[in-house]
């Protein structure tokens, strides 16, 4: 998978991009936990599950703009969350959208050159 970092309000977050798609129907599953410093970035991507899973996510819904449309904080197992408006989904720890000073409306400047278009 690839890996990127981002600088955010909060501090430095180490992403790895899901884009193919054995990478987005794996996603956090199988995992024990997600790091605090740690997320995922689904893309495509318009909904989520957690099906399977054992610990709750925060779920950053993104736009083509980068633009976040949707935030679903501490979104628990066994689970599911839709944005219509969203190209993808930034998958972060529980707590870590909070933590990271992240919120609706906030541009995330430099996922553009992978979400634009999509």
């Amino acid at each position: 998978r690839d890996l990127f970092t981002l600088d955010l309000p909060g501090g430095r977050l180490r992403v790895c991009l899901a884009a193919t798609f054995v990478a987005r129907a794996r996603g956090l599953l199988l995992t024990a936990c997600l790091p605090a410093d740690h997320g995922l970035l689904i893309l495509p991507c318009r909904s989520i599950h957690t099906m399977g899973m054992r610990y709750p996510i925060d779920a950053l819904f993104v736009d083509d703009r980068a633009r976040i449309v949707d935030v679903r904080a501490n979104l628990a197992p066994w689970r599911s969350a839709f944005s219509r408006d969203s190209s993808a989904v930034l998958e972060l720890a529980s707590g870590a959208a909070a933590a990271f000073d992240l919120r609706l409306g906030d541009r995330l400047a430099e996922l553009v050159p992978l979400v634009a278009g999509r």
